[in-house]
């Protein structure tokens, strides 16, 4: 069992052995002790935190790249004009680019999906033709129909009710 949680912990990226090493208090000794071989064997805690830090501050990076692409495209900059703006210390160029895309992408589809076609205009119109139409021939006749035959029961009970309560009383 413990050569198999050893070799668990050795399939796990950085993330999830710092994330473990983070809840190792709810793990069993046996796992604790496995983890720490694990943490041991790459490094050390230590190591294992730098590099955990620097995933954090890259994808920081490209969470910042991305927002700054997208204020920058609504403004009206072209990807081209965008890609030159944007520098970082932390990601390859070709990586900035890939972020500046994607980004500019979502923004475009995004509008695209917006937009108003006469598709949307003839459905809306067309909805609203049939809905009315659906509310005036079928709704209305229903909720007719509905109320004259509930009063007409009603009326009918409310009738021989009184009928049974004089024919009650009279007989007394």
């Amino acid at each position: 069992m413990f050569e198999e949680l050893i070799e668990r912990y050795s399939q796990y990226s950085d993330t999830e052995l710092i994330n473990a090493y983070s809840n190792k208090n709810s793990y069993t000794q046996e796992a604790q002790k496995a983890l720490e071989i694990e943490i041991k064997n790459r490094g050390g805690l230590e190591s294992l935190k730098v590099r955990y830090n620097s995933l954090i501050e890259k994808e920081n990076e490209k969470i910042r790249i991305s927002k700054e692409a997208g204020v920058l495209y609504t403004q009206g900059f072209t990807k081209n004009d965008i890609n030159s703006r944007i520098n970082s210390e932390l990601l390859p160029s070709e990586e900035i680019r890939e972020i500046i895309e994607v980004s500019c992408n979502k923004i475009e589809a995004s509008r695209k999906d917006e937009e108003i076609k006469p598709a949307t205009f003839i459905g809306s119109i067309t909805g609203g033709i049939i809905g009315g139409n659906h509310w005036r021939y079928i709704v209305e006749p229903a909720a007719y129909l509905f109320r004259t035959h509930f009063l007409s029961f009603c009326y009918w009970i409310g009738d021989n009710f009184l009928w049974c309560y004089k024919a009650f009383h009279q007989a007394k």
